[in-house]
């Protein structure tokens, strides 16, 4: 499979360790954990064999880069069909399983108001319904192709307003919980006095439970799906178009109102999430919608001296989740012990940098990072890369793919001197 695109990634760099690195971490996805049969196309996250929604999209991200291969353009067409598929089964959920046929490792561990035997897990994370639409416009921005916006699109659509709806009312129209004890107890108990009409969220992108439920980055990546859909119904001749540009304006005044503060030493910041009623955190987290992200998430509204304030807090020990050791620094995750930094933020810092210095200090970590085994991980020990959680972890090695395509020229330019 993919042999035409195996011939043109071979030999992208000159430098031998970093080709055969960005070689295994670029077809991780295709050669560990795609599955082709009578069931569709289906992606699991690696040593979890579960298709996560968030996950599935970024690990086919990067071969965006490569639409023009046929092979690439089925994959990408049969992922979105899948994930628009799965959000019409359960609106709510995080993660699939292959077929009913699968148990889930939270069978019976897991207390929550529905549960298809097809989910595995059923944790309301909004970026779970933004990024299959995210990954449809970013397709169809590559090839013009409309072919995918048939009726599951639109049906797969009106179910995620249906949601989105519900949830900026949350006390008063949902009926959504999750329960896995002891320490998971997520959407029976809000506060009315929160409810501004932000959009809701039961959990961050790290699958962790929100502290405060209002995750700005969720919510500007939604603006940021819902402004591309506005264009492409507008193609179509579509009203959806008016919906999406309404609630687009509508989320981004009370972003511009709820998630901005003013922090000495900083000035004006972006936060990760908020009750809406005076209390935030600005602590942030690997795992993408983050504040680190937001030029990636393409949110149309950025303000770049906010943003660069935000940017300078989170990669600092203000940051709760940032660590620093003899060969790592940057930022990790609630997610993983203390003194570990994420890969995936570590591409993502590089992705979103203009500084050539900056972006290359994150390619020599990354680099580290892997213990010379050529692929990422999870979460490695900021002083020996030989601790770390998840040696089988795609999304990892396609962020770093993500990463290398970027900035190429430059990095192919730099290791040359």
């Amino acid at each position: 499979m993919f042999d035409n695109l195996r011939k043109r990634i071979k030999g992208t760099f000159k430098n031998k360790e970093l080709d055969e690195i960005f070689y295994n971490c670029f077809f991780n996805t295709i050669d560990t954990t795609l599955t082709i049969d009578e069931n569709g196309y289906f992606i699991i996250t690696g040593d979890i064999p579960a298709m996560w929604l968030r996950d599935s999209t970024m690990q086919v991200y990067h071969y965006l880069y490569y639409i023009d291969d046929l092979e690439v353009k089925t994959l990408i067409k049969e992922i979105i069909k899948k994930q628009f598929n799965f959000i019409l089964i359960d609106a709510y959920a995080n993660a699939f399983m292959h077929d009913e046929n699968c148990i889930s490792e939270w069978e019976g561990k897991i207390e929550t108001n529905y549960l298809s035997k097809i989910v595995w897990e059923r944790k309301f994370e909004l970026d779970s319904l933004c990024y299959p639409f995210f990954l449809a416009s970013k397709y169809y921005e590559k090839t013009n192709d409309i072919s995918i916006f048939d009726d599951l699109f639109i049906k797969v659509f009106d179910k995620m307003m249906d949601v989105i709806n519900i949830e900026r009312h949350h006390s008063k129209n949902s009926s959504y919980y999750f329960i896995r004890p002891p320490k998971e107890d997520v959407g029976r108990n809000t506060n009315k006095e929160e409810e501004k009409g932000l959009v809701w969220s039961g959990f961050r992108p790290s699958d962790d439970a929100c502290k405060y439920h209002y995750h700005i980055p969720d919510n500007m990546f939604l603006v940021s799906v819902l402004e591309k859909l506005s264009h492409i119904f507008e193609a179509l001749n579509n009203k959806r178009a008016k919906i999406c540009r309404v609630l687009a304006n509508d989320l981004t005044s009370l972003i511009e109102k709820y998630g901005i503060v003013e922090i000495p030493n900083f000035g004006k910041v972006y936060v990760s999430e908020t009750s809406c009623v005076n209390e935030y955190s600005n602590d942030d987290d690997a795992n993408v919608p983050s504040l680190l992200s937001l030029p990636f998430l393409e949110y149309p509204y950025l303000d770049m001296t906010i943003y660069q304030n935000t940017r300078k807090y989170i990669l600092s020990k203000n940051n709760k989740y940032y660590y620093e050791g003899q060969l790592l620094k940057g930022i990790g995750s609630p997610h993983t012990p203390i003194n570990r930094v994420w890969p995936l933020s570590l591409s993502m810092q590089g992705i979103t940098s203009n500084d050539e210095n900056e972006i290359m200090d994150c390619l020599k970590q990354l680099i580290i990072s892997t213990n010379n085994e050529k692929l990422m991980h999870e979460s490695v020990d900021v002083d020996n890369p030989s601790i770390y959680s998840r040696p089988w972890f795609a999304w990892a090695n396609s962020q770093f793919s993500l990463f290398i395509l970027k900035h190429k020229d430059l990095i192919n330019n730099q290791l040359k001197k």
